[in-house]
């Protein structure tokens, strides 16, 4: 068993002690493959041999000035995926639904101390569901600092 998610809506923004605003564009068509860096799409993305997940969100800051404010918001589905013994195509069994945003301010001057958590939401225990539908996407979700661009 392993898990697969997909975002249709990744948003990642900063903004630099200068006022001015910078967005993550995925330079390629979504819906976005998410999953941790290095991870093998063709493996269990998420958990190793039991069913837990992780993943956390990123952004990596390249802009000219110092970061004071990062926001981030994704939509997602995650799939459970079974693979029969002795290999195969794995086959979705049930999928879930779940979204979250979330922001971080720096009093600091946007250096590597002084962050502090802002507001945020997220969907609280979404409800699972049987499905036989594959997960499906066009590119990975991009954490490339080549895809930072200052918003016009």
């Amino acid at each position: 068993m392993g898990w697969v998610q997909v975002t249709y809506q990744p948003v990642r923004t900063a903004l630099d002690d200068l006022g001015r605003y910078w967005d993550l564009i995925q330079p390629n068509p979504g819906p976005w493959l998410d999953q941790p860096t290095q991870a093998d799409p063709s493996g269990d993305e998420y958990g190793g041999a039991g069913l837990s997940t992780g993943d956390s969100p990123n952004l990596p800051w390249t802009g000219g000035e110092p970061c004071v404010r990062l926001e981030a918001s994704d939509a997602f589905t995650m799939w459970l995926m079974y693979t029969p013994n002795g290999g195969g195509t794995r086959v979705p069994l049930r999928a879930v639904n779940w979204s979250w945003w979330g922001f971080a301010t720096n009093a600091n001057g946007g250096g590597l101390s002084g962050w502090e958590k802002g507001g945020g939401t997220n969907s609280i225990n979404p409800p699972d569901y049987p499905t036989e539908n594959y997960p499906f996407w066009r590119s990975k979700v991009s954490v490339s600092p080549n895809d930072i661009h200052i918003r016009q």
